[in-house]
């Protein structure tokens, strides 16, 4: 069995496939300077297979002759694929006997791509899953082994909804491997025509815009915190949203509509936005409280 991933949301599953006795070959990006001291730091992944004790491997890019042949050689019957980060190419997939599996932290054929959650809490959605699906070589296409649904809460931002997805998947696969090794798992082809994509967050989705309803603001920036954040400026300085609520006051779109004890709140097109968590430039996170308290925020200042 070999095991393809990096990200945090593929340790659980790692832990749920040892857990079951298994002792894949782990396939991890290499190392990369972290952002403080430029040290180089692994994957989520490669500390997980480090702690569990398995053959671990960092290609460059998995159309390295020497990978192939290195897959070839442990003649697996199924390649497992979670968060790994990158194209898979035909020549692995067509490897395993059993082919390839791969989880993804939503319902498909909802939210086929590389950002799924962070979607899915943008638009607003008060519910996603995992999938258990065989990869294809069209992205996110292929056959559904299995889903689990999961609740969105209100609070959840992409970094705690992706952590619940992760256990999720991580049960699922559990559940799910014996059936597919015995031969006895049941896929059935996606509903193609009800495809929606979720590719990745581009810089411009970054920026708020004050002309739109509070509610969307805030699941903007629900989806892009805690890896990324909402981007304004105030006073002429960058400031990062990361954590925002709506707030039935009125004012015009982009100016300080109330100071309240947990933040400054911002109109919007409607209502206003809170911002309860937020980074001025060069300076580390602080509450919506301390921001104003040490930035003398005041009613109808612009952002």
């Amino acid at each position: 069995m070999i095991f393809l991933g990096s990200s945090a949301f593929a340790v659980p599953s790692l832990q749920a496939v040892a857990e079951l006795g298994f002792h894949p070959l782990v396939i991890t990006k290499p190392d990369k300077p972290a952002r403080r001291g430029q040290k180089l730091t692994g994957t989520a992944l490669k500390e997980k297979a480090e702690e569990l004790q398995l053959s671990l491997l960092q290609p460059v890019s998995l159309k390295e002759p020497e990978l192939v042949e290195a897959m070839k050689k442990e003649n697996p019957e199924l390649i497992i694929s979670i968060a790994y980060g990158g194209y898979i190419p035909p020549e692995i997939l067509d490897i395993p006997k059993l082919g390839t599996i791969n989880l993804h932290p939503s319902l498909l054929p909802k939210y086929r791509g590389a950002a799924p959650v962070e979607r899915a809490l943008m638009a607003g959605e008060v519910k996603t899953g995992v999938t258990l699906a065989y990869v294809s070589p069209e992205w996110d296409a292929g056959d559904v082994l299995a889903q689990i649904d999961c609740a969105i809460n209100p609070e959840d931002d992409a970094g705690t909804l992706l952590a619940k997805l992760a256990e999720a998947g991580a049960s699922l696969l559990k559940k799910q491997l014996p059936l597919i090794l015995d031969g006895k798992a049941v896929a059935h082809p996606q509903d193609h025509p009800k495809a929606t994509m979720a590719p990745k967050i581009a810089e411009s989705e970054t920026w708020i815009d004050w002309q739109r309803p509070a509610q969307e603001l805030v699941n903007q920036v629900r989806g892009l915190s805690p890896h990324r954040a909402v981007q304004t400026r105030f006073r002429d300085k960058l400031l990062k949203i990361y954590k925002a609520a709506v707030v039935p006051v009125q004012g015009t779109p982009g100016f300080v509509a109330a100071v309240t004890p947990e933040g400054p709140a911002v109109a919007a097109k409607k209502e206003a936005v809170l911002l309860l968590k937020v980074k001025p430039e060069n300076r580390k996170e602080m509450s919506g409280r301390d921001f104003v308290n040490g930035y003398a925020i005041e009613e109808n200042k612009r952002f």
